[in-house]
């Protein structure tokens, strides 16, 4: 245990034997009996740091410097708002903590202890000091005194030294020591002696100061790295307020191999993650056949019910990007006490279901079976497609369904990439000369019909009416009428031409 005793000035030791010389610091002690009283202004969590400094403030002159921390100084029951602006008017110096916490009472603090004086600011005997282990701290300190804590190196690279003295006797909180040394006389060391001793102390009391802003990172998080493809999407809103629509300004966090998904790039600023706009997303995710995006749909009123206490109502949505396809989950909301919200959107890549085997065979069969889920999903039952848009639905049955019908649509698109349907001219080809016509005519059929509905369509995110629902199944019937017969006709060929191929096959096969 350290004999404080033996520390010089810090204790007054008295030399029993015999008088030694009486130094400057002596007789700047003899001159002034006047007590420095220290306000230290810290967030609940830099507890440990506050303790550690009021220890090593106090220990510079145990008889003159008297330090406040409001947690430990005022008894429970206290007025703590006279308490503290006493405190505060009565302080010589004003000491706050931050480690990226800020005390709810900072501003306040600050307020009170500066009204009045006129304190010297930005120059190094200021009496307002901010100590921080974070670059960016609260505005209200630029005018003030600002000591950044930096840590020392955790590892030192072999074959290298690490000079720890020099690290701590130039450091940020080595230098707050030296001012208030300074202050008032506190400790002004004259003979050569002394000025080490007080070096020393000063160092071994950065150090300590230094160890309790690294305990303090106790729970920060000091990396966090993405495992999966995933974006945070942050929409600002007023506490309290129903959340009704995901705003194209609304933020959006991410890694660049996330954005790359959407074809995008977004600068990077200040080491932090990749950012971009949701309405940048938006339109980097719209296909060449609609500007409706009905996985993008899906997901932000996903964002909604999540946001306004109601349970997702509907399976996650999928999307191709490049060639692949992923299923986009949203996986967590924050809402904050200023009302604004975060979303937690990971992207999981599905895996792909192509045929194996002969090329025109392969194609044949996967244009067969897209065909096919076509025809079961819309031609088949035209009494339920009928319901489903009929008047007797309510306005949240009916855009449900037609929410429905857009994602179904899109989800054939990519089921059809999914199987190999990426080259139109080998699927044409695929069908031989003979055939080759209707094969082509069903691809532009598809093409002109998709493109004749989507221009019937209202625009994304259109609010339901009475005339709104009118437009909507006027479009989807003449859709589902234009492509009946060019599904019927495609589905003869080419149950045909996979007969042929499978003949041909099986022939092989039997020899």
């Amino acid at each position: 245990m350290i004999d404080r005793r033996r520390e010089g000035h810090w204790a007054r030791t008295k030399t029993p034997k015999r008088k030694r010389p009486v130094t400057v610091a002596a007789k700047a002690e003899a001159n002034t009996g006047k007590r420095v009283r220290v306000f230290i202004s810290y967030a609940k969590a830099d507890n440990l740091v506050a303790t550690a400094l009021r220890e090593e403030i106090t220990d510079i002159n145990r008889d003159r410097v008297e330090c406040f921390l409001d947690s430990e100084t005022i008894a429970s029951g206290e007025g703590w708002e006279k308490k503290l602006e006493e405190a505060l008017e009565a302080a010589d110096w004003l000491v706050c903590v931050y480690t990226g916490e800020q005390s709810e009472f900072c501003g306040y603090e600050i307020g009170v202890f500066t009204r009045g004086r006129a304190l010297e600011k930005s120059v190094s005997n200021s009496r307002l000091v901010c100590l921080h282990d974070v670059a960016n701290y609260p505005a209200v300190f630029n005018a003030h005194q600002n000591r950044y804590v930096e840590l020392p190196p955790e590892r030192v690279p072999s074959g290298e030294t690490f000079d720890e003295t020099g690290f701590y006797q130039a450091s940020g909180v080595a230098k707050f020591f030296e001012d208030f040394c300074q202050y008032d006389a506190l400790y002004v060391a004259g003979e050569t002696s002394e000025v080490q001793r007080r070096s020393q102390a000063i160092i071994r009391k950065a150090k300590r100061i230094t160890e309790a802003f690294r305990a303090a990172r106790g729970n920060d998080v000091r990396a966090d790295t993405p495992t999966q493809l995933s974006v945070e999407v942050t929409v600002p809103c007023k506490s309290g307020e129903l959340l009704t629509v995901i705003p194209t300004d609304a933020s959006v966090k991410g890694t660049f191999q996330s954005f790359g998904l959407f074809g995008l790039m977004p600068p990077m600023h200040d080491q932090q993650l990749p950012s971009a706009s949701w309405g940048s997303v938006r339109a980097a995710c719209r296909t060449p056949f609609s500007t409706h995006i009905p996985w993008v749909e899906r997901l932000e009123q996903d964002m909604l019910d999540a946001a306004n206490g109601r349970a997702l109502r509907e399976p996650e949505a999928t999307f191709l990007s490049k060639d692949k396809t992923y299923r986009a989950i949203l996986f967590r909301h924050i809402l904050h006490w200023d009302g604004t919200h975060r979303f937690g959107i990971v992207f999981v890549e599905t895996l792909p279901r192509q045929f194996v085997g002969d090329q025109n065979t392969s194609l044949i069969l996967a244009g067969l079976l897209v065909a096919s889920r076509f025809r079961f999903a819309y031609l088949e039952q035209p009494d339920r497609i009928a319901a489903e848009f009929d008047e007797r639905a309510t306005d949240s049955e009916f855009e449900g369904n037609y929410r429905q019908f857009l994602y179904d649509l899109e989800r054939m698109r990519q089921e059809s990439m999914e199987l190999g349907l990426l080259d139109p001219t080998a699927f044409i080809n695929s069908f031989g000369p003979a055939r080759r016509g209707v094969a082509e005519g069903f691809l532009l059929g598809w093409k002109e019909a998709r493109q004749s509905l989507d221009d019937g369509l209202p625009p994304p995110n259109t609010p339901i009416s009475t005339e709104i629902r009118k437009t909507i199944k006027e479009a989807i019937v003449q859709f589902l009428k234009k492509m009946e017969s060019e599904n019927s006709r495609f589905l003869k060929v080419a149950v045909a031409a996979y007969s042929e191929e499978l003949e041909v096959e099986l022939r092989k096969t039997a020899h």
